[in-house]
């Protein structure tokens, strides 16, 4: 590694600890701040929609059930004398058979506050709630963090991104009528949350180092008088703004402490000035404070709570489990254009390729984001760059242009991180391995706040692994932040749950096991299982040759390739140095040199083995493994067997574990060979029946019939729609999802209203926005309508294209995420990858969703999904060859031409000829009564009748 490669990491994480030593003012001068905030995007407030009065008291709600600090006390239970015990989120066990649940739970007394946890939201705070918000009720734990807030009680909110965290720390203003001081650590941040609030008539301002002497002023006028409901601040604003804070302190009436980790100097995102926010209990002593966060472990929060002297906080905590993000780890290429190509689309309303909708690319370095970016210009991306080495106007009109949908991709360093308030990024990617999992954590944060599904995608190689390393080594607290490195490799490198992995690091356990729609780590296990491939492998006698090497050899002093080496037997002059004639030298010279680096990188992250940072002869910093006090523990105790998740590579023919497995395998049960294949002696299989019992029939292809143009019609709408978004949002200069959310879309686009009653229905929009863009969007409805002859006001079907009989098998027998994929495919003959793009999945899972749908006899569209006569009569070939035994696919893929179709053509096209021959089982005989290399007799001799070659088209 060259010295400039470590020269060039990215100095934007540096630049808040570098703008520490600032001298406190009694009153803010806007000299003060010149070094303040230099990495922080500024974004323009958005204009106010013209009918509404800037200047205007927005409504408190004080003529229904009232809660004010003047009288809160005739709403309260009086519970005198009764101390409140801190509230302790213990870590959440997950049943393994249970399906694991957002539900977020609370590990504490019965009692919040001076008021049952079961007490039911007033009818101010759903009012509220309904207006601003656009919701009928709250999530749970909303309403218990929000009464806390009413009751003047600390809290620690630990909550994940999307669940509604704003919700909890804004509505206790909107329903008192007082102010909420809300402090963050980006002004960008800060900006889109006041544009947000001011579009849905509430008053919010923030000051910071871009407030001029005018517009403080009026700002603080506005706070003194009552008219002003939020007023957002950064910590180091805070720092040297006393005296502005004591002439508001008979207004707040709570602190909000968003991006509350930064408190914590265990936390991945530290900052000084949050440490000393303590300091304002002594300028609003009984002002409750609530802390809140989506990314902190349990040696965070204790540390949070301490630094804002929180001596009473209850702690409420959510799960880190956000299931619309798939995740998956990518290897990372010498050219980026091949790496990114294969994620890109193509569609109506966004301009140029893109990933499925607006992405954000987080790189390690400002050169890197250079070269990522030039790239996707050339592969014709319309993208923009962000890093602190560009000019405040670039930052500025890169982050306008991505929360307008002016530009579909940002390429960034973790600068672009907190300053994102977008609810429909559908796609972030790691260019580059993150440095931590709670950075990981926090920065796929981005995507998916909407709740749709989106995708998380890590390109990563060793490479980055040492300059990471490098680079941390510099740092105070290195070797913890070292350790939290090895922990991001072991979820980089993982071939279990990477869901698993992620939560564990956050205390919370019970999901580790395969499931859809989840990482491609599930996704290739669902493949290895189903093909009848081992899911782990057996590598203990290796694993002894790797530790004696590196403990006995080289006294944990050697790097992975230097351990490699000797165990292979190289003839280099170091490896021959340590003894040709020494133990275990050459012990592995069959296997390659990737196979030993998968084998140690499983035994890392089973923390038998550990990589630390050295510095070498040349100056430069060097990695070398070591053995961990468990990896000692298991070679003392001459420990025989290690089972480590398998991949293909550690199942590759060359690795002795999998053929000693197989070897095993033939003494124990005695197997019959079929095919090549491995089936136990007794072994129930399935067998195509010989008669045809229902009848498949592909859907129609778009355009050739009434049913599938109302699909395409519904599609067009849609686009419609976003276009007309996109001109209100510009009329009014807000970013388009202030409008309408994307999930209002779908709402509107499956309803299809034309008066205020259907409106209604629609859930999300507040009642605001439903007054100031509703009857457009209706007009605009009636008009498509009425031109393309669709229904309006639909109340409850499915899909234009299925009977009342499909749509109630969809409704019934689907899951919500296979229903969604197939809805989504039917209506638009989309393909599996336009719909794994779509969904922010793998094409693995949304083939398992329609393989889902067909067992049901529910149509697909046969040319999206590559199904022809001809690859039928291929596989019924295969079929009958194969004795018609159809309980694996891999004996059948085997008896097809090469190339004649892949594993997912093979899954649709068998489900529909066991649909319509259904299966019988039968138990597997033993092997003497069979040949083991051809087709047993009792198989071949089964009759069967032929598939329908007419439902396909031609």
């Amino acid at each position: 590694m060259e010295a400039n490669d470590v020269d060039s990491f990215d100095e934007d994480s540096q630049i808040e600890k570098e703008n520490q030593q600032q001298e406190t003012q009694p009153v803010p001068r806007d000299e003060d701040y010149d070094s303040f905030d230099d990495d922080i995007l500024i974004a323009t407030p958005a204009k106010l929609p013209v009918h509404i009065d800037a200047g205007s008291k927005a409504p408190d709600f004080l003529d229904e059930d009232p809660i004010s600090p003047s009288n809160a006390s005739s709403h309260s239970l009086k519970t005198e004398g009764t101390q409140t015990e801190p509230v302790v989120c213990e870590p959440l066990n997950v049943n393994d058979d249970a399906e694991f649940s957002e539900t977020p739970t609370l590990t504490s007394p019965k009692i919040l506050g001076n008021h049952p946890t079961s007490s039911l939201p007033t009818p101010s705070a759903l009012k509220a709630l309904n207006r601003y918000f656009g919701y009928e009720t709250f999530r749970p734990l909303q309403w218990d963090i929000i009464r806390g807030s009413l009751d003047g009680k600390d809290q620690l909110v630990v909550m994940s991104t999307g669940y509604g965290k704003s919700v909890c720390f804004q509505l206790k203003s909107l329903i008192c009528g007082d102010l909420t001081i809300v402090i963050s650590p980006l002004i960008s941040l800060m900006d889109d949350q006041v544009s947000n609030l001011r579009s849905n008539s509430i008053q919010a301002s923030t000051l910071n180092s871009q407030t001029n002497a005018a517009e403080r002023e009026e700002i603080l006028e506005k706070a003194q008088n009552g008219t002003l409901r939020f007023l957002y601040l950064t910590p180091e604003f805070i720092q040297v703004s006393e005296n502005i804070l004591s002439s508001l302190k008979h207004r707040v009436g709570l602190i909000a402490i968003d991006e509350a980790h930064c408190v914590s100097q265990w936390g991945h995102d530290f900052r000084s000035d949050y440490r000393k926010l303590a300091d304002l209990r002594n300028i609003f002593p009984g002002v409750p404070f609530m802390a809140v966060t989506a990314t902190a472990t349990a040696q965070v929060c204790q540390d949070i709570i301490k630094s804002l002297d929180m001596k009473s906080a209850k702690t409420f905590k959510t799960s880190f489990n956000r299931k619309n993000l798939f995740l998956s780890v990518n290897q990372k290429g010498s050219v980026i254009e091949y790496d990114l190509r294969p994620l890109l689309m193509e569609s109506q309303t966004i301009k140029g390729k893109h990933f499925g909708g607006p992405a954000v690319i987080y790189c390690f370095t400002r050169a890197m984001v250079t070269k990522v970016g030039e790239a996707l210009l050339k592969l014709g991306v319309n993208c923009a760059c962000y890093h602190a080495g560009l000019s405040e106007k670039v930052r500025r009109e890169t982050h306008q242009g991505f929360i307008r949908d002016e530009v579909s991709t940002v390429v960034a360093t973790v600068a672009f991180g907190m300053g994102i308030d977008k609810p429909d990024v559908r796609m972030v990617i790691h260019y580059g391995a993150p440095k931590d999992i709670e950075s990981y954590y926090q920065e796929i944060g981005r995507a998916g706040r909407d709740g749709k599904p989106s995708q998380c995608i890590t390109f990563f190689n060793a490479g980055d692994m040492v300059k990471r390393r490098s680079v941390i080594s510099k740092e105070p607290k290195a070797a913890h932040h070292l350790r939290m490195l090895e922990d991001m490799e072991a979820f980089l490198t993982t071939n279990e749950c990477r869901r698993h992995v992620l939560l564990c690091h956050f205390g919370e356990v019970g999901m580790n096991e395969i499931r859809p729609e989840c990482c491609d780590s599930c996704d290739a296990n669902i493949a290895r299982r189903e093909s009848g491939k081992a899911l782990d492998v057996e590598v203990g006698k290796e694993a002894r040759i790797v530790l004696h090497t590196v403990t006995k050899v080289y006294y944990n002093r050697k790097g992975v390739t230097g351990v490699i080496e000797f165990i292979r037997g190289s003839t280099s002059q170091q490896s021959m140095a340590r003894g040709a004639n020494a133990p275990f030298f050459g012990a592995g010279a069959e296997r390659n040199i990737e196979w030993w680096k998968a084998l140690i990188s499983q035994m890392i992250i089973s923390k038998l083995l550990t990589k630390e940072t050295t510095s070498m002869a040349n100056g430069y910093g060097g990695t070398i493994l070591c053995c961990t006090p468990a990896g000692q523990s298991w070679y003392d105790l001459k420990q025989q067997s290690l089972k480590v998740p398998a991949n293909e590579i550690l199942l590759s023919s060359g690795a002795r574990g999998a053929k000693r497995a197989a070897g095993d395998a033939v003494d124990k049960y005695k197997i019959g060979i079929i095919n090549g294949s491995i089936q136990k002696s007794g072994e129930e299989v399935k067998i195509l029946g010989s008669t045809r019992k229902n009848a498949y029939t592909f859907a129609a292809n778009v355009g050739s019939d009434d049913r599938s143009c109302t699909g395409k019609n519904i599609k067009d709408l849609r686009v419609v729609l976003e276009q007309l978004r996109t001109e209100e949002a510009a009329q009014f200069d807000m970013p388009p999802f202030q409008v309408a959310s994307n999930s209002v879309l779908d709402q509107l686009v499956a309803i299809r209203p034309t008066n205020s009653e259907e409106v209604d229905r629609i859930n999300g929009w507040p009642v605001e926005k439903k007054r100031l863009f509703a009857e457009i969007f209706m007009k605009t409805i009636a008009t498509f309508c009425e031109e393309n002859n669709l229904g309006t006001n639909v109340s409850d079907a499915t899909s234009v294209l299925l009977s009342p009989e499909q749509e109630g098998i969809v409704k019934n027998s689907l899951t919500p995420s296979q229903a969604a994929a197939y809805l989504m495919h039917l209506e638009n003959a989309a393909s599996l990858k336009d719909v794994a793009f779509a969904r922010g999945i793998s094409e693995a899972t949304v083939c398992g969703y329609i393989v889902a749908a067909i067992d049901h006899g529910l149509p697909v569209h046969q040319s999206a999904l590559g199904l022809t006569a001809r690859r039928m009569q291929l596989l019924e070939a295969a079929i009958n060859e194969n004795g018609r035994d159809v309980s694996r696919l891999k004996p059948l893929m085997e008896r097809l031409p090469p190339e004649a179709m892949d594993y997912n053509v093979l899954k649709f096209l068998m489900r529909i000829l066991i649909y319509e021959f259904g299966t019988e089982e039968t138990t597997q005989p033993s092997t003497s009564a069979q040949n083991t290399t051809g087709v047993p007799d009792w198989m071949a001799k089964l009759a069967y009748q032929k598939s329908d070659a007419k439902r396909f088209r031609k």
